[in-house]
């Protein structure tokens, strides 16, 4: 009988965190309903999750997602019939999510974590989840943002929301994770917490399978190196404030208890209400058409900066 296999050769190395998640479930689930075996190097998920493949045994020829536009793979759309089959994959998965509907249970069961991180981060979610208590994440996402589709989404936003809002939950308590926890202090009148707060010890130790930025590996700052804890109680609030970010996005799709969901809106310059489960995981407005629009567009960031028409990236 002819083999069936995919294979994702560049999976942990094409994008970050959550761009893995969704590439991972996406090829879990075309496997899975195409009677495929799925082969793939050692990724994060194979610490975090316990996610365990064959490894890739041979070259394929390549399958490149196809997408909306035509041109932006980051709004893709599933593959049909059996065209991956004996292919290599090339893409994002991340498609519009009511094509993951109908797989939420599966979706949440991949990447729930190992015993041994969960008994880690278990106190931490004991002292957010106070009886009777709303808790409203936010997340703020700075780091390597601020250009093409990828904006920054300014602080003032998230405090012109939780000025307006927060009096209609029960008993609020804000916790808040963020690339840069100097913010933090912006939200001091709220009394924030964070997973520092919680009792989290933070690691600058890199996890394993996980390709980092350059600056990240430089700088080593916890909260970009040890960023699993962030991620794991965002999913466990029970309102979200998030960016133009599937980090928070995927953290709102595993979030069990989640009441309400707000993602910022560079048009309207605020954040609108959506269904993480009935929703594109990223917008596609330029952070370069919004130059007027204070703090989304920038420059140059630790990261990168801009080079003509394009970008240099900061490597080092």
């Amino acid at each position: 009988m002819e083999s069936r296999v995919v294979t994702f050769r560049r999976l942990g190395k094409h994008g970050r965190f959550a761009n893995n998640l969704f590439q991972y479930a996406a090829l879990r689930i075309y496997a899975n309903e195409h009677f495929c075996d799925l082969q793939v190097p050692q990724w994060i998920g194979t610490e975090l999750f316990g996610l365990h493949n064959l490894p890739v045994a041979r070259h394929l020829p390549p399958y490149h997602e196809k997408s909306v536009d035509g041109t932006c793979l980051t709004q893709g759309i599933p593959p049909e019939g059996n065209e991956l089959v004996n292919h290599d994959f090339c893409g994002y998965g991340q498609y519009h999510t009511s094509f993951y509907r109908k797989h939420c249970s599966f979706f949440r069961d991949l990447y729930r974590p190992v015993t041994s991180i969960r008994e880690r981060l278990q106190p931490a979610v004991d002292r957010l989840r106070k009886p009777d208590a709303t808790v409203i994440g936010l997340h703020l996402r700075a780091g390597d943002y601020g250009r093409l589709i990828f904006y920054r989404t300014p602080v003032e936003w998230y405090l012109d929301w939780l000025k307006n809002n927060w009096c209609e939950y029960q008993n609020p308590v804000l916790f808040i994770a963020a690339e840069d926890r100097k913010l933090v202090d912006r939200f001091a009148e709220y009394n924030p917490i964070t997973a520092e707060s919680l009792g989290t010890e933070l690691s600058t130790r890199p996890h394993a399978n996980y390709s980092y930025l350059g600056p990240d590996r430089r700088m080593r700052d916890p909260w970009q190196m040890d960023f699993y804890p962030d991620f794991y109680l965002l999913s466990k609030c029970n309102v979200l404030l998030i960016p133009n970010s599937t980090f928070s996005f995927v953290a709102a799709m595993l979030a069990g208890r989640l009441q309400r969901c707000f993602r910022s809106n560079l048009p309207t310059q605020d954040f609108v209400e959506i269904d993480p489960w009935n929703a594109q995981p990223l917008t596609h407005d330029l952070a370069e058409d919004w130059r007027h629009v204070p703090g989304v567009c920038l420059d140059e960031t630790a990261y990168w900066k801009r080079k003509g028409s394009g970008f240099e990236e900061i490597m080092l």
